[in-house]
């Protein structure tokens, strides 16, 4: 996660529970939320 912050990341794509627990806080998302958003 943190590479991701030092990278200037819009988001961290997971399906880890733990990290996406953290969503509020930190602008993480799913891979199926990404695919909508960036898919074809």
């Amino acid at each position: 996660m943190f590479c991701s912050l030092a990278a200037n990341a819009n988001y961290l794509v997971t399906g880890d529970k733990d990290l996406l627990a953290l969503a509020n806080i930190y602008p993480i998302i799913k891979p199926a939320d990404f695919w909508q958003l960036h898919g074809d």
